[in-house]
């Protein structure tokens, strides 16, 4: 290959594997981050069948050859994720990203790019930077009892007791409606307690997990999705009002049953 082929075979990779790591930053739910993996990991294997094809200024086959080797190795994390997406260890694409980019693999890859550009004297070869800058997993939280949501006003009160080990968000909606009335954090081993529910019926639903992404509003570790089999009741009169208790994560006794529910589904 002439320096010009070469540059664009480069070219082409860092275009099209940026694109994928662009994408998978932007996912919110765990089949978005599932599908995007998974293209990810057919890219870079379409992208290392190219390379390992393409016949280098033999000033530079050596940093070729290191590039082709870290590849391989990021194709493995890659896979890693795609498990740790399958089974909702990784929810978001921020833990994922960083899951990917502070890897050894990671680190394998930069230095590669960086021996391209320095491997011939007379003719470097610059990959852009498709790699996010490496960041360690988060843990966000909100303080217990933060209203992320409230579209409510009334004179009845909800209780959320959480006693598993992790952090919940429990969101009503008007029965049959997928827009949220309130939707409350609680921290895990901690009751959130929220004044102000209208009277009237509500469908309830509990997402929980680690890493509480705000943009998103999702968890991005860890994360379970569930509706409550029954509707949260609340009434009034001018002399009494609904006090209720939500009792999540219980080791048994708990008054809230819940069924598995697709994250797409829940309220906004």
């Amino acid at each position: 290959m002439s320096p010009e082929q070469y540059q664009k075979v480069l070219d082409d990779l860092a275009r099209s594997l940026g694109a994928k790591f662009g994408a998978l930053g932007a996912d919110r739910t765990p089949d978005q981050l599932r599908m995007d993996v998974v293209s990810m990991r057919d890219e870079l294997s379409g992208s290392f069948n190219i390379l390992q094809t393409a016949t280098p200024p033999p000033q530079v086959r050596p940093a070729h050859d290191r590039l082709l080797t870290a590849l391989t190795q990021l194709s493995e994390i890659v896979n890693e994720v795609v498990a740790a997406a399958g089974n909702a260890e990784l929810c978001g694409g921020s833990s994922a990203l960083s899951r990917i980019t502070t890897s050894p693999a990671a680190d394998a890859v930069r230095t590669a790019i960086k021996g391209l550009s320095t491997a011939d004297p007379t003719h470097p070869y610059p990959v852009a930077a498709f790699l996010p800058t490496g960041t360690p997993e988060a843990n966000r939280q909100l303080g217990n009892g933060a209203v992320i949501k409230k579209s409510t006003k009334g004179p009845n009160t909800l209780k959320v007791e959480d006693n598993g080990d992790t952090d919940a968000v429990l969101t009503l909606a008007p029965a049959g409606s997928t827009s949220t009335a309130l939707m409350v954090y609680v921290r895990a081993g901690q009751t959130a307690t929220t004044n102000g529910v209208k009277d009237g019926s509500y469908d309830m639903y509990v997402a929980s997990g680690h890493d509480w992404d705000g943009g998103a509003k999702a968890f991005t570790r860890n994360c379970a999705y569930e509706k409550f089999t029954d509707p949260a009741d609340f009434s009034s009169t001018k002399s009494t009002y609904t006090i209720l208790t939500i009792t999540l994560h219980a080791a048994s006794g708990g008054n809230a049953s819940a069924t598995p529910t697709d994250p797409g589904s829940f309220p906004t």
